[in-house]
């Protein structure tokens, strides 16, 4: 009975108390409403939100990490000098070299970008064939006139490379760059040496060493065109060997015997071309 009579009276209550009433409830709840918040927090963790420096840094810029390129290239082979310098020793007066320089199929590579300015690369160079010919056109002391001699050489390069190689970002705010690098692989080559009467060939495999600079155009993010100069240094050790010169049998002339003494000899040289690149 006596809670009746308590709604009765609070209902009854002039509208002026209730508005009063009201506002204080309205108080208790904001008073209460961090306390709220705080046992939360100590509840079930710290809140994401209360603190700007909790957010995670926003992520870096995106590039492309891989890089296959290919480009053929204009190639002069320092091997031929070398042979122009060895061949006198033998006893040849004077020599007919047919090719010092060439275009070669070109040369292929994949890099990897262990951050936006250095990769690792491999990579495989083919230094293509090379001629040559030597004659004795005045009889010496150790050979008379009109003997021939011919042979050509052949290299393929393997090599991994480190190079300083920047990428464009993902906002692509600058689209040229330089780069430059060195690389040491394995060459593989063959050498082959004749007369008219036989042949000598062999093969030979040593480590090389190659420098090289280029500049690149990205079109996009993800092409490239770009210029490169390269040096290979390419040492190959040859082996003592000997050639037999038959002359006339007729005539009575006894065969002569031409002997290749050890010698190394750098069949690299100096290159350079175009470079097309495909970054992902």
């Amino acid at each position: 009975m006596d809670q009746e009579v308590a709604v009765l009276s609070k209902e009854r209550q002039p509208p002026r108390i209730k508005k009063e009433l009201e506002v204080q409830l309205k108080d208790k709840v904001k008073s209460a409403a961090p306390a709220l918040s705080a046992g939360s927090s100590s509840s079930f963790g710290p809140s994401s939100s209360s603190s700007p420096l909790s957010l995670p840094p926003p992520p870096r810029p995106g590039f492309p990490r891989i890089h296959l390129s290919y480009g053929p290239a204009y190639f002069y082979s320092l091997g031929l000098n070398n042979y122009a310098q060895y061949f006198p020793k033998l006893g040849f007066a004077s020599d007919e070299i047919k090719t010092s320089a060439h275009l070669l199929a070109g040369e292929v590579k994949v890099d990897y970008s262990i951050t936006d300015k250095i990769a690792v690369g491999a990579g495989y160079s083919y230094l293509g064939k090379n001629d040559y010919s030597y004659f004795s056109s005045l009889p010496t002391s150790t050979f008379p006139a009109g003997l021939y001699l011919y042979g050509d050489y052949s290299v393929n390069l393997y090599y991994l490379s480190l190079s300083y190689k920047p990428v464009p970002a993902e906002t692509f705010l600058k689209k040229s760059f330089f780069s430059i690098g060195a690389g040491l692989g394995l060459s593989t080559s063959r050498l082959n040496f004749g007369c008219k009467d036989g042949e000598k060939s062999f093969a030979r495999k040593s480590m090389a060493l190659i420098l090289f600079v280029g500049h690149d155009y990205y079109f996009t993010q993800h092409w490239s065109l770009g210029v490169r100069v390269e040096y290979k240094y390419v040492p190959v050790k040859m082996e003592d060997f000997k050639l037999v010169y038959y002359f006339d049998p007729e005539a009575g002339a006894s065969p002569l015997d031409i002997y290749f003494r050890q010698d190394t000899l750098n069949l690299g040289g100096w290159g350079i071309g175009l470079n097309l690149g495909v970054h992902l």
